[in-house]
């Protein structure tokens, strides 16, 4: 689980080498299982707005792919979000290892990936 914490938020311990790598953390930490069926959740941004970001278990449980520039930011990472957790303890990012390609367009390009798949329901 996470240690750090920033604020309301905790940094998982383990700097992750791809995006399924924390993907297969985060479902672990809320305790999805291995092809338990998940609904999309759709970006709330101008930026990802009509995309699907990541998916949910139920409306306070749930995890999503983001990215923060800047030298200072915290790049590709997955944010696990579970309300059903105190406060403290809701809401753990992932960190993914700087990737060759440009962070922001290594989400971008999962992003579009899950919403073409297509036969999902906003």
């Amino acid at each position: 689980m996470a240690t750090q914490s920033k604020g309301r938020e905790r940094t998982c311990p383990h700097l992750h080498q791809s995006i399924s790598e924390a993907i297969r953390c985060a479902e672990s930490n809320i305790g999805i299982e291995p092809g338990q069926k998940l609904r999309p959740y759709w970006g709330t941004t101008c930026q990802n707005a009509g995309l699907i970001v990541g998916w949910q278990l139920s409306p306070r449980t749930r995890w999503r792919l983001d990215f923060e520039a800047g030298a200072t930011g915290k790049g590709p990472h997955v944010n696990e979000e579970d309300f059903r957790r105190d406060d403290h303890l809701a809401k753990v990012v992932h960190l993914i290892a700087r990737p060759a390609i440009s962070g922001e367009l290594m989400v971008f390009l999962q992003c579009k990936k899950w919403t073409a798949a297509g036969n999902v329901e906003k």
